[in-house]
């Protein structure tokens, strides 16, 4: 189980990346107009989340490890389900940070012309649909 925890802290992780990633070529920019300015901030908030759900599923994945080498529940309980409310808490923090580096992808088109900022969105409306199709059917209800 703990690998499985493990995995998902590094998806976090790259996508975190690639947020940071675009969030430092943003702030290059010396154009100041608000594309630009709304583009930082929804990539800032993305990194955030990332950052997040990384450091919460890589700490859970540490302890998970820890305790089932050791053959130890939480009262009973297997200890992957004492992070119940956490691993919904960082799914949710995992979840919007794609939310958002999509929309950072839809609004970085919008910085260079208007062409392009109505094929960014386009296609980020289009990869967030498959994204949250594929996202969804794992998510345990």
């Amino acid at each position: 189980m703990a690998d499985g925890v493990g995995q998902l802290a590094f998806i976090s992780a790259v996508l975190g990346g690639f947020a940071v990633t675009f969030l430092a070529l943003l702030l290059t920019l010396a154009d100041t107009r608000r594309h630009v300015g709304a583009a930082i901030g929804v990539t800032i908030a993305s990194a955030a989340s990332f950052l997040i759900s990384t450091v919460g599923w890589g700490l859970m994945a540490f302890v998970l490890a820890v305790r089932s080498s050791e053959g130890q529940t939480e009262n009973g309980v297997p200890a992957l389900l004492a992070f119940g409310r956490l691993h919904e808490g960082l799914t949710t923090a995992f979840l919007l940070g794609v939310f958002l580096l999509l929309t950072t992808l839809g609004l970085s088109g919008w910085i260079r012309s208007r062409r392009v900022g109505l094929v960014s969105i386009t296609i980020a409306l289009t990869s967030a649909a498959i994204c949250f199709a594929i996202i969804g059917r794992f998510i345990l209800r």
